[in-house]
């Protein structure tokens, strides 16, 4: 039986090595013709355009660029994540830990995506960075509602009326001591006796949401530390409302929110294992969700080689 012409050419190729059968071949990019030559990129076989084409994207931008559209990338992506765990424990009222693992699938692309797909450890350790944070950021307002509940429960406690001082500041910067005009050096005295039977100091400000402290209000804290008394807030001056701690956070300057965003995202980050061993399961899942993160952003590595005749096939 004859032989016939494909057979040949699959001997042929198999016969004549790689090379000889990447001529035959199309770009693995655009699957146009190669052309009179081609290269290979990691092993696959492109034309002189798409290798061009290639090269020019691997020296685009600069690394410091790269990395900053990176970051946002990532920050962006990282704070949708939160927002989905927000959404479903608003709507189904329960907090599912496994959306962290799609954070880390997000936030692994998106820093990819923004180094331009060349990943490596700088990118790998922001993707992880950034993965941790926005995570451990969806545990913040359980942290924030538990200093509301320990202020609550502070106030619930029972203490004898009589070891009570109830301040209020006016807007006039008049001082008041359980309803009565009083002086520094008068509630100094109080605030001295209050501390030592264990009692408790009510505040009040007038227009305190709205306004700066003055220099009444400035000295009335300053006695507060001087005894180590507690700040005990309300927001109206029958002392009925209790003051929610975020709305005194409000009220602080720059530098002092800062520091407390600090505290809480200091607190949040070692939150996941304060429940250990019980909350396994959950350090677990974040794990998976870092580990995830890290992957996505193996370095690339391209390698071009050419360009590279096609000559005839031989015959055998």
């Amino acid at each position: 039986m004859p032989d016939r012409p494909e057979d040949k050419l699959q001997f042929e190729q198999a016969d004549y090595g790689k090379e000889a059968k990447a001529a035959a071949q199309s770009c693995s990019a655009c699957k146009g013709s190669l052309g009179a030559q081609y290269f290979l990129a990691n092993s696959q076989v492109v034309c002189q355009a798409c290798a061009d084409n290639l090269n020019a994207q691997r020296n685009t931008g600069s690394p410091l660029g790269r990395f900053g559209i990176a970051t946002v990338l990532g920050l962006v992506a990282g704070a949708l994540g939160a927002g989905l765990y927000f959404g479903i424990a608003a709507l189904t009222g329960y907090e599912f830990g496994l959306v962290a693992i799609v954070v880390g699938f997000a936030v692994g692309f998106a820093v990819r995506m923004g180094s331009g797909g060349r990943g490596g450890k700088p990118y790998q350790f922001l993707a992880v960075i950034i993965t941790y944070a926005a995570i451990v950021c969806t545990y913040i307002p359980a942290i924030v509602a538990g200093f509301n509940a320990g202020a609550a429960e502070e106030h619930a406690q029972e203490v004898d009326p009589a070891n009570i001082a109830k301040i209020v500041v006016t807007r006039d910067q008049t001082v008041l001591l359980n309803g009565n005009t009083t002086s520094i050096a008068a509630l100094d005295a109080e605030l001295e006796r209050v501390s030592a039977v264990g009692g408790q100091a009510w505040y009040h400000r007038e227009g305190m949401a709205e306004e700066a402290a003055g220099p009444a209000a400035d000295q009335v804290a300053e006695v507060f530390v001087k005894h180590n008394l507690a700040l005990i807030t309300f927001a109206d001056s029958g002392f009925s409302e209790r003051e929610a701690w975020f709305d005194s956070v409000k009220r602080s300057s720059v530098s002092q929110i800062l520091f407390i965003a600090a505290f809480l995202f200091a607190i949040a980050a070692a939150a996941p294992f304060f429940g250990l061993p019980e909350n396994i399961i959950g350090v677990l899942i974040i794990a998976f969700a870092v580990y995830q993160a890290w992957r996505s952003n193996t370095r690339a590595t391209l390698e071009i080689k050419g360009p590279l005749t096609i000559a005839e096939l031989p015959r055998k």
